[in-house]
């Protein structure tokens, strides 16, 4: 998002190295929303160059169009105006800083983390594949001993 007035940095991609470029805003009925920028394409067939979003630009969605002076393929991308949060006041700037506030306190806090109940239960599975596995190994591993006894011939302590 991007308020009228500033300027934003366009980057492209996959152009032939050397060509030149023509970035234009554009309305989203295709009209041109102020002047041009003209840049040439690296030899790594990319580009970046700044352009302004002119003062005055309503607040809405406006096209970066980037098309090849040659005539070949370009490439558009949708950008966001929104409006402007500067103004002009009148107020001295003197106040005694008193105010009153006013509320119920029954809101909750946001939900700014992980559902810790998801994670819980993620490592309880967790813990409980790894007991499995330790069981699974020390069975397979008393199963080997168990049969390696009886190839050399030793009889099992009963």
């Amino acid at each position: 998002m991007v308020e009228a007035g500033d300027e934003v940095i366009v980057t492209g991609s996959g152009f032939p190295a050397g060509s030149t470029v023509i970035v234009q805003l554009k309305d989203t009925q295709g009209n041109d929303i102020g002047d041009p920028v003209t840049v040439t394409v690296g030899d790594d067939c990319g580009f970046e160059t700044p352009i302004t979003v002119p003062e005055g630009t309503p607040p809405g969605v406006i096209i970066v169009d980037a098309q090849p002076e040659d005539g070949g393929e370009g490439a558009q991308t949708p950008i966001t105006v929104v409006a402007s949060n500067s103004g002009s006041g009148n107020g001295d700037g003197n106040g005694d800083g008193s105010g009153a506030g006013a509320g119920n306190g029954d809101g909750g806090l946001a939900n700014t983390g992980a559902n810790v109940a998801v994670l819980i239960a993620a490592m309880v599975l967790l813990l409980g594949a790894g007991a499995v596995m330790i069981k699974r190994r020390r069975e397979i591993s008393q199963a080997f001993a168990t049969a390696m006894g009886r190839m050399s011939g030793d009889k099992p302590a009963v």
